[in-house]
C-alpha cells in the first residue's frame, strides 16, 4: 500500500503509465507460479477430495466419495461462491456489523488518498514522482502495527482464554483493537491542520504514521475474527468483509472531492477524524455483546 504509490510515481514519470502494469505482471506472474508449486493446500474439503481421488485409483473403487465433497456442476459451484458472501451480510448481524466497521475505517483511507496528491503537489510543490514518498509514513505505521499484532495478539488471546476457563471465544481476537483505534482520529486531526504551506511538509508526512498504525491494528484482528468466528465457511466470511469494504471504497471517494471543496482540507479531514472518534468505542461493543449476537444468529449456508 505504501510501496505501490512510491514506485508508481517514478515508473509513470520516467517510463510511462503502461510500464506500471507491465512491472506488476513481471512481479506477480512468477510469484504466483512459485506459490502454486510450493504452497501446501490447507482447505479441508480440497484435501479430502484429493485423498478420495487417490484412493479411487489405488483401490479401483468409483463409489468412494469425500464427506465434504460438493456434488454440484461447475456453474452451480460458481453461483454458490458468489452468493455466499452476500448471505453472510444478510443473515449474520455480527458479520454485517464487523464489515460495516472495517469499511468505515477503510473508507477514510480512500478519502485520504484523494487529498495527498493535491496537498504535496500544489501546496508543497512536490514533483509527481516524489509525491509517492508521502506514503512512507503510512507504510511505516503499518509495519510497526503488524509487528505488534504478530507479537501480542496471540498472547492476549491465550491469556483471555485461560481466564475464561480454557474456553476460546472468537471475540477475544478483537481485544488488541481497542488500543489501536484511537490513533486514527489523532492522525487525521494532525493532518487536517498541518497540511498547509506555513507548516513544513515533514509534519503531515509524519502524521500518517499513527494513521497506518491504527488502521492495520484494526484490520488484521477483525479479519482474523471473521476466520475464527466462521471456521467452516471462513473464505465466504472474509469475502463478505472484502465486498463491503470495496463497495465503500468505490463509492465514498466520489463524495470526497465535493466534501473537500465545500469544507476545505482542514475541516474535511476533521470530519473524517470525528467519524473515526465515533467508531472508536465499537470494539468494546463487539467484545461485550458480539458473542451473544453471533451465537443467536448462526449462519447456515
Amino acid at each position: 500500500m505504501a510501496i505501490g504509490p512510491i514506485a508508481g510515481g517514478f515508473i509513470s514519470q520516467y517510463l510511462g503509465w503502461r510500464w506500471a502494469y507491465w512491472i506488476l505482471l513481471m512481479g506477480s506472474g512468477p510469484l504466483n507460479i512459485v506459490m502454486i508449486i510450493f504452497m501446501h493446500e490447507s482447505n479441508h474439503s480440497t484435501i479430502l477430495e484429493k485423498k478420495t481421488r487417490r484412493l479411487k485409483q489405488q483401490l479401483g473403487r468409483d463409489d468412494l466419495h469425500s464427506q465434504l465433497e460438493m456434488r454440484l456442476p461447475p456453474r452451480q459451484v460458481l453461483a454458490r461462491s458468489i452468493v455466499r458472501p452476500a448471505k453472510f451480510l444478510f443473515r449474520s448481524p455480527i458479520a454485517f456489523l464487523i464489515s460495516i466497521y472495517v469499511s468505515l475505517v477503510y473508507s477514510t483511507l480512500y478519502l485520504l488518498f484523494t487529498t495527498i496528491p493535491d496537498v504535496f503537489q500544489n501546496t508543497y510543490r512536490f514533483q509527481i514522482q516524489y509525491t509517492g514518498l508521502a506514503y512512507l509514513g503510512l507504510g511505516l505505521g503499518m509495519f510497526i502495527a503488524l509487528g505488534l499484532v504478530v507479537k501480542f495478539n496471540d498472547r492476549t488471546v491465550l491469556a483471555m482464554r485461560d481466564r475464561n476457563g480454557g474456553i476460546f471465544e472468537p471475540e477475544m481476537r478483537l481485544a488488541t483493537t481497542i488500543y489501536f483505534a484511537p490513533f486514527m482520529p489523532l492522525s487525521l486531526f494532525i493532518y487536517a491542520w498541518t497540511a498547509r504551506a506555513s507548516v513544513h511538509w515533514i509534519v503531515p508526512c509524519l502524521s500518517f504514521i499513527p494513521y497506518g498504525f491504527g488502521l492495520l491494528g484494526i484490520f488484521v484482528p477483525c479479519q482474523t475474527y471473521m476466520v475464527d468466528a466462521f471456521l467452516d465457511t471462513a473464505a465466504s466470511a472474509v469475502a463478505a468483509l472484502v465486498c463491503m469494504r470495496c463497495i465503500f471504497g468505490a463509492l465514498l471517494p466520489l463524495v470526497g472531492p465535493i466534501m473537500y471543496e465545500r469544507l476545505g482540507l482542514g475541516w474535511g479531514n476533521t470530519v473524517l477524524g470525528f467519524v473515526t472518534v465515533l467508531v472508536t468505542p465499537v470494539p468494546f461493543a463487539f467484545m461485550k455483546w458480539g458473542g451473544a449476537v453471533r451465537k443467536r444468529y448462526p449462519v447456515k449456508l
